[in-house]
């Protein structure tokens, strides 16, 4: 269990935690596998392929790249846009390169977003020459209720990774509401991760424990188009062609996506829509 422990440690960069130790134990005890096995073994795991190994670093270069090329809106919601770190939000974060007026960026309470509570105070309007940056706490599905959001409508709605955290029982009435707050003819832009890709890796799991549904891109576009949205286009973020082929996950494969590239190819996938 040493050696088991030290191959741990040289490919996850963690010392093995009871559940894993009791695991390997029994599977050593009874001669399924030795200690030597064990590396081969973690280097295949979805820890390994998707912490360990670069992925997430390549990936949001991608995502970074997608974000750099969106339009310039004046007035935008950001649904769960809340950062850690960057006191004006995710989405400029991300490299959104446009400066909006007004910028509204709706997460959870301070205490209880996914990331871990930001170092900065999200009680304080940020006001810089090119327009203000205000964030509100509540739920998506219930927009109208949010203090200070209920009369508003924006040019765009847009979501970074978070519409596979949603229930999919809520998502019609979040959908709903997105609708009702966009101007006439207004944008709802997401991306999210593509079950086709995620699968790979996770098998029946999916990428994260409070992932509620990981969709594929023809599944979401049947979603957003029954819900009020005419679908302009879909975007593949960060293209693994041969991934896809042969059903291998390599997280090595692409940087950024070729304009085009299928979505479904892709790690993750954007859907750029009009409310109709």
């Amino acid at each position: 269990m040493a050696a088991v422990d030290t191959a741990y440690v040289e490919v996850l960069g963690r010392h093995i935690d009871p559940d894993g130790a009791a695991t390997y134990r029994d599977l050593i005890a009874t001669h399924q596998l030795t200690a030597d096995d064990v590396p081969g073994i973690l280097i295949e795991s979805p820890e390994y392929l998707l912490g360990r190994s670069g992925f997430y670093h390549l990936l949001h270069a991608s995502r970074t790249n997608w974000c750099s090329q969106l339009p310039a809106w004046d007035r935008i919601l950001d649904i769960g846009g809340s950062s850690p770190t960057h006191e004006l939000g995710a989405l400029l974060e991300l490299g959104y390169p446009h400066h909006p007026s007004e910028l509204h960026i709706l997460d959870r309470p301070e205490d209880d977003q996914f990331h871990g509570r930001p170092i900065y105070d999200q009680r304080i309007v940020r006001k810089r020459e090119w327009g203000t940056v205000t964030f509100h706490h509540g739920d998506a599905g219930i927009l109208d209720a949010v203090p200070d959001l209920g009369g508003r409508r924006f040019d765009a709605v847009f979501m970074g990774q978070v519409i596979e955290h949603i229930p999919t029982h809520e998502l019609p009435g979040m959908l709903a509401q997105i609708r009702s707050h966009l101007v006439d003819r207004g944008a709802f832009v997401f991306d999210t991760p593509n079950r086709s890709m995620t699968k790979l890796i996770m098998g029946e799991a999916f990428l994260s424990g409070d992932h509620t549904h990981e969709y594929d891109p023809e599944e979401m576009v049947s979603i957003v188009s029954r819900h009020g949205f005419t679908v302009e286009k879909v975007v593949g973020i960060h293209h693994m062609p041969t991934t896809r082929s042969l059903g291998v996950f390599d997280p090595k494969e692409s940087a950024h996506s070729p304009d085009g590239a299928p979505a479904d190819e892709c790690f993750c996938f954007a859907v750029h829509c009009r409310a109709d």
